[in-house]
């Protein structure tokens, strides 16, 4: 309804302090784009991609100077001219905050970019385990999460 589509299509910008910050929240197997804001060459050379997952005590380097970095394991990213992060089919471990930083020379320059990522995906299992009865029932009930960054 018309809840569930507010919802899957939520997209807010906030002012943050120290730069840019955009909350998404995407259905599994969707596709996304996380914006960069502070952009400086059309070829993206200058710009990083850093990404914490629900579950990282530390970020990772998904993108380093506009270049991909394992592209075998991060086939489903790509780097769009604006710099944007795009990633195909969605998953649950997608869900986490990605961080564009510019630099020159090595130095970082002007705020950093984040955006939150959120993913809304469906999951079905037998009631009984749902709801731990004393009596089997051969029904399935599908239900659906939001794993969200916090």
């Amino acid at each position: 309804s018309l809840l569930l589509f507010l919802i899957i299509n939520f997209h807010l910008s906030l002012p943050g302090a120290g730069g840019e910050s955009t909350a998404l929240y995407v259905t599994e197997g969707d596709d996304v784009t996380l914006p960069c804001k502070n952009v400086l060459h059309p070829n993206c050379y200058s710009s990083t991609w850093l990404y914490a997952g629900r579950s990282s005590k530390s970020a990772v380097e998904l993108v380093g100077h506009g270049k991909i970095k394992d592209p075998q394991n991060h086939r489903r990213l790509s780097l769009l001219t604006d710099c944007s992060l795009h990633i195909n089919n969605v998953s649950a471990d997608d869900a986490g905050q990605y961080t564009c930083q510019t630099f020159i020379n090595g130095q970082k320059h002007g705020h950093d970019t984040a955006a939150f990522l959120s993913v809304l995906t469906g999951e079905c299992f037998p009631y009984e385990i749902l709801l731990r009865l004393k009596f089997s029932i051969n029904m399935t009930s599908c239900l659906t999460f939001l794993y969200i960054y916090s």
